[in-house]
């Protein structure tokens, strides 16, 4: 399963015209964990807990949020529109960062086929 899944997700990823579904992809493809755990996890706390070894600072946050703006902006816009409640209850750029990325997990995941 997990070679197959890998394969599915390099496929997203070459298909993909997406930044953020690439850059995400790439770090499934680079990470030591099962796919589907590293999905589920992003889809659950959006990378809160560590999941992403390169988002684990606020400075790397900002760096992120900053040069990803455009496409988390797009995300959250659309989340927004189609009846999602945004609750933000800590740092404004790390809550919309791992919300986007929650998006973007559970898109991936719906595209290769993973039950979440």
């Amino acid at each position: 399963m997990t070679s197959d899944l890998l394969v599915k997700i390099q496929k997203h990823k070459d298909g993909s015209n997406v930044g953020l579904e690439k850059w995400l992809c790439s770090k499934i493809l680079e990470s030591n964990q099962e796919p589907s755990v590293y999905l589920n996890e992003i889809i659950s706390s959006g990378g809160k807990t560590g999941g992403i070894g390169q988002l684990l600072y606020y400075k790397d946050i900002y760096t992120f949020f900053e040069s990803n703006y455009d496409e988390i902006q797009y995300l959250i816009i659309n989340f927004q529109k189609n009846g999602g409640k945004l609750e933000l209850q800590e740092d404004i750029k790390s809550e919309l960062t791992w919300l986007a990325l929650q998006i973007i997990a559970f898109q991936i995941a719906v595209s290769v086929g993973l039950k979440t």
